[in-house]
């Protein structure tokens, strides 16, 4: 209770602020003018939606032109993420700085979106149809983003309508048999607004790279048992009064179903699975308010809930169709989280700008296997805290002080045919944070920044026996890591505009396997590792008609409790550039390279192995070929170049895609 405690403290004594181009920021987060677009959604913002410091952003624009379809295939275009595939899961996760999504939350509009007992999600699932942008925050992080945001915050931020109407219908057809569709129709009106969006995808399989070998579970050509259907509902409406007032509320709901494809590497020792998910469903809905408080104040309350609802099948053999093995199950999840949260925030004479926030959720997740019990498990998260921040002159200082705490409710084992309770153990951490900017010019900056943030254990670090391969631990606790940075960012000229930072941040009580025996080990609290980095970012714009971006990032992750053992999954470098020419109003050409070093990495039978580095070029050309009327076109991978991303789990090789768009 001791950290609970903390958490209440820090939420009444120290409140935040925001930096916006090294100088004060509003702190009203909405404006009540019925003329200025609504952004609920966004968490750093002010009345004049400018962009803070440490914020990286991809727009809506940069996702259509490079043809991102997914969240998966869209935080590729993000400074300092690099992708990561849970190849017997057919999953799509990321690392920021080389932490995963358990330490990165993930938010829509503000409101985190996960599987409670995982602690993470698979990127690929949604789609993009109907995102405004997409925001990174690294370095300080606002305690307004919640727990466990170690690494960092990604926030997905959905469009928001600014006339009477306005929308976009869009269909598509690819390789694989893929089908894509979208339909998003909006509103604003006086006072009130309201959007809604439908998309969905389908695909049979993908066309593997030509110089892929061919192993007994996979041949040459089509990948197997790679199917999957994507269906994504949207629905926002708010109203804002003339004096600020805001309420807005929202839902949305994804049905999908995946496959998962049969191992295809070389590892003699990977058992091979035969996996289905017939449903993989998510529902969201969520409310919020914001009250104005004079002309520089305002306090705002939000609410949610989320369900996941889970089916994997495993069968004995490839015609998936038995299950009479040990090794088969048909397993259930069904998962909520219910949270709210309320903030303040108000800027005061002599620069000084302050907010508060205090969050809490419950998690509860079921499970069982057809046949078996249902066991349950219940967390309850609480986080809170604030910042200050002081602007004078050239200068803005930053203190920020939050905390997090799990509050372990609920956990059942089920041992030969007996539901038994775990032990319980709570756990928690303290979260300082301290930035300072210095505005060397009026498109000129330089920062640095220090920072001790917290990431939560999740239900399946603690109580999960991995198939036999683990022992739970409960007594697990928080990992924490302090990071110290450096940067800067500025025009070049009239045409020129660049960024640069360098990083390193060590992270203490890491949770990582202690092998007990051969092939049985317990996740503990051993670990100490290094994340040192540079991130680089530019864009030119020679012309009116041209426009080049690049990002590079440089990663070095060291396992300082034990140097011989390999951090996992990460690339140390990796670079993206993308060109766009628009030679004429009506067509457009975008050429995209990207290009990932080797990284080390393990089987599924925890073989270390090092992946092949990899550079894959994508292009897309667009006509208007009416009035709001597009005819598109792209090629992924044009090389065709084997990529993969986890060994035995190759990504698609060359690939096209066309189709039609009309905006309205």
């Amino acid at each position: 209770m001791t950290t609970l405690v903390r958490v209440l403290v820090v939420s009444l004594l120290v409140v935040t602020p925001r930096l916006v181009g090294g100088q004060q920021a509003p702190a009203v987060p909405v404006n009540g003018s019925p003329d200025a677009p609504i952004h609920v959604g966004r968490i750093d913002v002010g009345v004049n939606a400018s962009i803070p410091a440490g914020t990286f952003v991809v727009t809506n624009e940069s996702l259509r032109d490079l043809d991102r379809k997914d969240l998966g295939q869209a935080v590729e275009l993000l400074s300092g993420v690099s992708l990561r595939r849970l190849g017997p899961r057919n999953e799509t996760e990321l690392f920021l700085r080389g932490f995963d999504l358990r330490q990165v939350p993930v938010l829509i509009d503000g409101f985190p979106v996960y599987v409670p007992y995982d602690g993470h999600i698979d990127l690929g699932r949604f789609l993009t149809a109907g995102v405004g942008e997409i925001r990174v925050s690294k370095g300080v992080t606002s305690v307004l983003y919640g727990p466990n945001a170690l690494g960092g915050a990604i926030n997905v931020v959905s469009a928001q309508p600014t006339r009477t109407l306005q929308g976009l219908l869009g269909a598509s057809a690819g390789s694989g048999s893929e089908a894509l569709g979208e339909i998003n129709v909006g509103s604003r009106r006086n006072r009130w607004w309201g959007s809604t969006s439908m998309s969905w995808r389908q695909s049979r399989t993908f066309p593997l790279a030509a110089d892929f070998a061919a192993t007994p579970a996979q041949p040459a050509g089509d990948r197997l048992n790679a199917s999957n259907r994507d269906t994504q509902i949207r629905a926002r409406a708010g109203y804002t009064s003339a004096r600020g007032w805001q309420a807005a509320a929202g839902y949305s709901a994804l049905r999908d179903r995946k496959d998962s494809p049969p191992y295809a590497g070389a590892d003699p020792a990977v058992r091979l699975r035969y996996w289905q998910w017939p449903r993989w469903d998510k529902n969201d809905v969520w409310v919020m308010t914001n009250v104005t408080l004079g002309s520089s104040g305002y306090a705002r309350a939000r609410a949610w809930r989320d369900t996941f609802d889970n089916a994997l099948h495993s069968y004995d053999n490839a015609t998936y169709t038995s299950q009479r093995l040990a090794s088969s199950f048909k397993s259930i999840y069904d998962d909520h989280t219910t949270g709210g949260s309320v903030e303040w925030g108000q800027a005061f004479p002599a620069g000084v700008t302050t907010r508060a926030a205090l969050q809490a959720r419950q998690d509860v997740h079921r499970e069982f296997n057809v046949g078996e019990p249902v066991r349950q498990f219940e967390d309850r998260i609480y986080s809170g805290g604030g910042e200050i921040a002081w602007s004078a002159s050239r200068f803005v200082a930053l203190v920020a002080v939050g905390g997090d705490h799990l509050d372990t409710r609920q956990a059942q084992d089920f041992q030969q045919g007996v539901v038994r309770p775990f032990a319980l153990a709570d756990t928690g951490g303290f979260n300082p944070q301290g930035s300072i900017a210095f505005q060397v010019s009026s498109d000129a900056r330089l920062h640095a920044l220090v920072s001790r943030k917290t990431r939560l254990p999740a239900m399946k670090d603690r109580f999960s026996y991995r198939m036999g391969q683990a022992l739970p631990n409960p007594e697990l606790r928080a990992e924490y890591g302090t990071t110290i940075e450096a940067g800067y960012s500025g025009r070049l000229g009239r045409r020129l505009t660049v960024s640069g930072t360098v990083f390193r941040t060590r992270v203490d009580n890491l949770v990582q396997r202690f092998f007990i025996r051969s092939n049985l080990f317990q996740f503990r609290n051993i670990g100490e590792a290094s994340h040192s980095g540079v991130e680089l970012t530019a864009t030119w714009r020679p012309s009116s008609k041209v426009k080049a971006e690049g990002l590079y990032n440089f990663l070095e992750r060291r396992n300082l409790s034990d140097p011989a053992v390999p951090l996992l999954d990460t690339p140390s470098h990796r670079a993206v550039i993308t060109g766009t020419w628009t030679p004429t109003g009506r067509v457009q050409l975008v050429t995209g390279v990207s290009h990932e070093s080797s990284r080390p990495t393990q089987t599924d039978a925890g073989r270390n192995v090092t992946l092949a580095p990899w550079t894959r070029v994508d292009v897309k050309g667009s006509v208007r070929v009416g009035r709001g009327v597009s005819l598109d076109v792209s090629m992924g991978n044009v090389t065709d170049r084997l990529i993969t991303l986890a060994e035995g789990f190759p990504d698609a090789g060359r690939t096209w895609r066309s189709g039609l768009r009309w905006e309205f």
